[in-house]
């Protein structure tokens, strides 16, 4: 594994609520010279964190599997302070560009470099699949399409069916509808979309199918390349739905970062109540006691997760699509 490296210069990051954070890129590599795909891991967390239990593990199912892997962690608005609106996309797009110019070093084959996305992560990857040639990414001699993009109970719609604290924290509150319609990604699918990869349960609560389904429809009614499964059961944020996730440890994970400096900006200037509420705590806690319930939370979700062995065959599923995508 390589060091984490910061993906901007702080004098090109531009998210004025970043409150000292610059988004990272963390390298998860073979250690040998063979060539390979990548595969850049976007966890979910709804725009407002970046889940560590969608990071270093399935990066690592991935680099198993024969990819040279990685995992980003992107600008997240947790007290929903400014709307993020390309912020994201732009971090994500910078990732690729980066995994390319390095692709010698790494030993990646530039022209096979894919992404995927969890939930508010899969509307990431999602807008780049879609949205890659957007005049609000910053413009670069390096190409940011995605070759592949695997989605993962995504947030693909925002409206009727998509999760309000995803759209809140990247449109804002109230938002207007053509800043909704531009990022319900179902209505920009085209025949240039990356071929996509998609995976939902039938009963996720907190991100319906219909934000799968109705992207599906696109992506047939385009003759974009694509395989989707439906699963008849499992609530939201399954990871990779196996042992590993279920017993998942507690370690401090780079994931964490950004929202922990917005916890310490937040009780700086008493405005803590206003922190999307990942963690229940007395409004006069302090910090490390604030740390300590996030970890007790923590424990509490890790204790009443169950594994799936149905479930957990998407990344080998996934991993199929890749190699008939790729010529592999």
């Amino acid at each position: 594994m390589s060091q984490t490296i910061p993906i901007w210069k702080p004098e090109e990051y531009q998210y004025p609520s970043a409150g000292g954070f610059l988004p990272t890129l963390t390298p998860y590599l073979w250690d040998d010279d063979e060539v390979r795909p990548a595969v850049i891991v976007v966890p979910g967390g709804a725009y407002c964190f970046v889940s560590s239990s969608e990071g270093q593990i399935v990066a690592e199912t991935f680099r198993k599997m024969g990819y040279q892997a990685f995992v980003l962690v992107y600008t997240t608005n947790p007290a929903f302070r400014t709307p993020l609106r390309w912020q994201p996309l732009n971090d994500l797009a910078r990732a690729v560009r980066i995994v390319r110019e390095h692709a010698q070093e790494w030993h990646v084959d530039p022209h096979k470099v894919a992404a995927c996305g969890f939930s508010a992560g899969g509307h990431l990857v999602g807008s780049l699949a879609v949205y890659f040639d957007r005049p609000e990414i910053l413009p670069s001699d390096t190409p940011c399409r995605l070759d592949a993009a695997i989605l993962s109970y995504p947030v693909l719609t925002f409206g009727e069916y998509t999760h309000r604290d995803t759209r809140h924290a990247l449109i804002g509150e109230p938002y207007s509808e053509e800043d909704a319609e531009t990022m319900s990604l179902e209505k920009q699918v085209t025949e240039k979309t990356s071929p996509c990869f998609l995976w939902h349960t039938r009963n996720d609560e907190s991100v319906p199918v219909q934000n799968s389904l109705f992207f599906e429809k696109e992506l047939l009614e385009h003759g974009v390349n694509h395989a989707m499964y439906i699963f008849p059961r499992g609530r939201h944020g399954l990871s990779l739905s196996n042992e590993d996730w279920a017993q998942e440890t507690l370690e401090e994970q780079e994931t964490e970062v950004q929202y922990f400096l917005e916890v310490e900006r937040a009780l700086q200037e008493g405005t803590f109540a206003t922190l999307v509420p990942q963690i229940t705590v007395p409004e006069d806690a302090k910090y490390d006691a604030i740390r300590e319930a996030w970890r007790e939370q923590r424990k509490l979700d890790i204790s009443t997760r169950t594994s799936d062995q149905w479930i957990s065959l998407w990344p080998e599923l996934a991993n199929g699509f890749l190699h008939d995508v790729f010529k592999i």
